[in-house]
């Protein structure tokens, strides 16, 4: 989905359209808090500003390498100067890509590159550094849309390239094209399905073809400004009144209960923002159509919109923004991660800690659970649903020995072999024959003399006393493709494997390690998490079969779609999903198989998370590498570390736990240090970070 906003500064127009979740600065990151903002665009999941002295900053998603900071950051919960957009007079933000139009008439671009919408004449689907986009000079307006740009030339003339709904194909990257027979334009405006400009005398025109040309849309009013959401477009005309019409440009009408409005900005496809002339911001549902004031915030001079978040400036060159904050959009909210050990508070004697992706448990020395962060399906077991930023003890269980957190269950064995579970129950994961959720800790049935238990996404391991392997929950086990395999509330055995030695859960699969050192997986096999292999259409491993090529294999890790296998002689292998150089692979498009992690001797703990890692050597340190967006993997200036290096700030550490993308350790006197995200409170520091504002909140550049 795609939203617009339309600003007119000075002679510029300034688009900032929608579709529908940081790391640190680097050099460019400086503090440039008494510099005025001149003007604001959001798209999607980022925001651009320009500032007086003709830079460019911008913050949120770096999936395409928009923000021009390299293939190695994630995303920025901060503005980050764009190196190669100076001497800017507009900014436009597109689906994955920033455009910036300088004083000598030139447009740049950065970021995503798929469709052609910066340059036909670069193989690279992604630039990550700007480039001049070609063939276009003397420009006075620039527009960047879904997947194609538009700019008006100072004689009134319309360049359009890239690809758009109305242009034959979709996968074309079109060269930029000078609209024929075509003038006059005062601005241009690349909309979700209409390529449009508007001329002096306010008729709007959009552009059709292969080889384009400019059709007048009839039957409306003359307009000054345009938006167009997911139902309908909206028109602005001289005299400050909104008006709609359907996309075919049929039937426009005059929306009631808002007037004096001198911007308009699609706010996700579903909504339209307006700013009025006294400064004040109002919002409509594009169904409803009954305008609403937007109260907490006056005196502004911009608007802009994303696909979940809004941002503004006011006239004092302040920005403000509110909504989602998942990946640090609305460029405020440092404290959604904590990015260097911080010690869990008033909190000892711990024996070991289970990461998950949104809560965590401990276990004290003195055998009690301890649980906080999100409880959506009751998985503290605390007896309620209310979320905890400080450790909680989960009462009724005693005498624990080893506890593990699956993505919304969790688990707790007992020193006499009893299992207990609480949590999510959807497909049956916790084992006690229904399919509720509990907020309590249940004893699992049909099963004892449990030695270990891991927990999964909706499924649950565990090995018995006497070696065997037992599965319940949507494990993938299927014996003889018995469709009542699936789902299972009560554990069974699976009896084409035994002697087991240890387990280990990742998402939706289990590898496990047999008495002859040898691996054998379970379970999902789309990344090759199983084999080193698989594919998109792989069914996946409903039989447990031995995973080749690895023996002497000591300690086994789980990731979310990717393994770790520890040998006895201090080595460790990978394999599965490389997205985030998890398997310590520069290059992150490899080969199937399984890879030795370099530059590893001497490991003796080995840790996997959702998309990090990290190591234990016999001498104490601690190696990480892989994905580093919520600072999981500390306080490294990179988004991903491509391999493994040491974290000297890390000291004395016992055990440690690498969480979906946060990480605590256990250190040898008995306290918990964790970092990462913390959206959710699963750090358990008494606070938790801004995934979501609902008032603004003023950002600051270079903060």
């Amino acid at each position: 989905m795609k939203r617009l906003c339309v600003l007119l500064l000075l002679t510029c127009l300034v688009f900032m359209p929608m579709l529908q979740q940081s790391v640190y600065a680097g050099e460019n990151d400086t503090d440039i808090s008494d510099l005025r903002i001149t003007a604001v665009s959001s798209y999607l999941n980022n925001t651009a500003v320009l500032t007086e002295d003709g830079n460019v900053w911008a913050w949120g998603d770096n999936s395409y390498g928009q923000l021009g900071a390299g293939d190695k950051l994630k995303f920025s919960y901060k503005p980050l100067r764009i190196e190669g957009f100076e001497n800017s007079v507009s900014v436009s933000v597109g689906n994955g890509f920033i455009l910036a139009l300088k004083g000598n008439g030139t447009v740049w671009g950065v970021g995503s590159n798929l469709h052609g919408q910066i340059s036909d004449t670069r193989a690279a689907d992604k630039v990550y550094e700007p480039i001049q986009v070609p063939k276009v000079s003397s420009i006075k307006a620039i527009s960047a849309g879904i997947n194609y740009s538009m700019a008006s030339r100072t004689d009134g003339s319309v360049y359009i390239w890239g690809s758009y709904i109305n242009r034959g194909s979709s996968t074309r990257k079109y060269p930029p094209e000078l609209v024929r027979n075509f003038s006059d334009s005062e601005s241009v405006a690349a909309l979700r399905y209409n390529a449009v400009a508007i001329k002096s005398a306010g008729s709007v025109w959009t552009f059709r073809g292969t080889v384009v040309k400019a059709e007048a849309i009839d039957n409306i009013p003359n307009i000054a400004a345009i938006s167009e959401g997911i139902y309908r477009t909206f028109g602005l005309d001289s005299e400050g009144d909104v008006w709609y019409w359907s996309t075919n440009g049929q039937g426009a009408v005059k929306l009631t209960g808002v007037s004096g409005v001198k911007e308009l900005c699609d706010a996700g496809g579903f909504k339209t923002l307006a700013l009025d002339n006294t400064g004040r911001v109002w919002i409509w549902d594009n169904e409803e159509l009954v305008p609403r004031r937007v109260y907490g915030i006056e005196a502004v001079s911009a608007i802009s919109a994303g696909d979940r978040h809004l941002a503004v400036l006011k006239s004092d060159g302040t920005l403000w923004a509110w909504g989602d904050n998942n990946v640090g959009q609305l460029g405020y909210g440092a404290n959604f991660l904590e990015p260097e050990p911080i010690v869990v508070p008033d909190f000892k004697d711990v024996k070991t800690v289970a990461a998950s992706q949104k809560y965590t448990l401990a276990l004290k020395k003195d055998g009690t659970v301890w649980a906080w962060g999100d409880n959506s399906y009751g998985q503290l077991g605390v007896g309620t649903k209310v979320e905890s930023l400080i450790p909680l003890k989960i009462e009724g269980l005693d005498n624990i020995i080893s506890i593990s957190a699956g993505n919304t269950h969790a688990l707790a064995l007992k020193s006499d072999g009893t299992l207990w579970a609480w949590g999510s129950n959807g497909a049956g994961e916790l084992g006690d024959g229904t399919y509720e959720n509990r907020l309590s800790p249940v004893q699992v049935t049909g099963i004892d003399n449990v030695m270990s238990a891991c927990a999964g996404d909706g499924f649950t391991i565990a090995l018995k006393s006497n070696r065997t392997l037992w599965v319940w929950g949507n494990s993938g086990y299927t014996r003889k493709n018995d469709p009542t395999d699936i789902n299972r509330s009560i554990p069974r055995n699976v009896k084409e494997v035994n002697n087991i030695k240890s387990i280990s859960a990742g998402k939706d699969f289990a590898i496990a390690i047999k008495n002859d050192e040898s691996i054998w997986g379970l379970g999902s096999n789309t990344y090759g998490q199983m084999d080193g292999i698989g594919a998109e259409d792989d069914e996946g491993v409903k039989i447990p079969k031995a995973i080749v090529g690895l023996r002497g294999i000591r300690q086994i890790a789980a990731g979310s779609n990717f393994s770790l296998a520890l040998k006895s002689d201090g080595q460790v292998f990978a394999w599965g999903s490389n997205d985030y150089a998890q398997l310590g692979l520069e290059s992150r498009k490899v080969s199937k198989g399984k890879y030795i992690v370099r530059g590893l001797t001497g490991v003796s703990i080995i840790s996997a998370g959702g998309n990090h890692c990290y190591v234990i050597k016999k001498d104490g340190s601690v190696w990480a590498w892989g994905d580093n967006s919520y600072g999981q993997i500390g306080a490294v200036d990179m988004g991903i570390v491509e391999s493994p290096m040491q974290l000297k700030a890390l000291k004395d550490i016992k055990y440690i736990s690498a969480g979906y993308n946060y990480t605590a350790a256990v250190k040898e006197n008995g306290t918990l240090e964790v970092w990462g995200n913390n959206s959710y409170g699963q750090l358990g520091i008494g606070k938790k970070g801004i995934i979501k504002s609902d008032s603004p909140v003023q950002i600051k550049l270079g903060q």
